[in-house]
């Protein structure tokens, strides 16, 4: 069972260095990423996809959606044209997309449009609370339950697996947000001794692949990858360009 941990696309809001609106959608070229992660996840095995209600989120996850049903309806059209019956994961063609609030990226209240070099405090400090937003504490218990959503959700997809007979493994993807991600992989993942997440560049439409081990831990298996990238520009990685 493989769950794949989707950063969305690059924005606007990005490029500049602000703080975005829930709204903020892909630019131009976040929308190249998302489809350059989509191919790349097309034929991945992905069953599910689970996303943040965000626009920048919701807007990469439909992304890859839409590459897997393609791939999906290829590959009938091919088993037709060769007379013989589409392989079992057909089945499984609708590919559901549940947009879930709780992977949302962190509420930074009424710092939102504001660019980073213009706030006067760290707000990214562990004990600072935004104005109307929310504080890191209460950030990373909402993300806690949100790890649980996503083992609930890999748990019924594995078991969905099963009954269906499907000899290959189902995997399930969840599209969300640079803090999100930093969150789950400094409290709920498990790395390698010599890798630190403090020094993790979580850009834009990265890749972290995560597998149980034979212990039951979330093992991550892949981390922060954006090899679906290669020779297309990127943002320079910032200590504060995960919003």
């Amino acid at each position: 069972m493989t769950i794949y941990l989707v950063r969305h696309g690059e924005t606007i809001f990005n490029a500049r260095r602000i703080l975005q609106f829930p709204d903020t959608p892909l630019s131009e070229r976040g929308v190249e990423q998302a489809e350059r992660v989509a191919r790349r996840l097309a034929d991945a095995g992905i069953v599910h996809i689970l996303s943040s209600d965000h626009l920048r989120a919701l807007t990469t996850a439909q992304a890859i959606r839409k590459a897997i049903i393609d791939s999906l309806d290829e590959r009938i059209s091919s088993s037709a044209a060769r007379g013989s019956q589409a392989d079992a994961s057909v089945r499984l063609r609708r590919v559901p997309l549940e947009v879930d609030r709780i992977l949302r990226e962190r509420d930074f209240g009424a710092y939102r449009g504001v660019a980073y070099d213009d706030l006067e405090e760290d707000v990214f400090a562990p004990d600072h609370l935004p104005p109307d937003g929310e504080s890191a504490a209460a950030f990373e218990a909402r993300i806690a339950v949100a790890w649980e959503r996503v083992l609930a959700e890999a748990r019924s997809v594995e078991a969905d697996g099963n009954d269906e007979g499907d000899e290959s493994a189902p995997a399930l993807a969840v599209v969300s947000h640079g803090l999100v991600c930093d969150v789950l992989l400094r409290n709920h993942l498990h790395l390698p001794p010599e890798i630190d997440p403090a020094e993790v560049k979580w850009l834009n439409t990265c890749v972290t692949e995560i597998e149980r081990d034979i212990e039951g831990r979330w093992q991550v298996t892949r981390l922060a990858c954006t090899a679906h990238l290669e020779g297309m520009d990127s943002l320079p990685p910032s200590s504060l360009g995960h919003v």
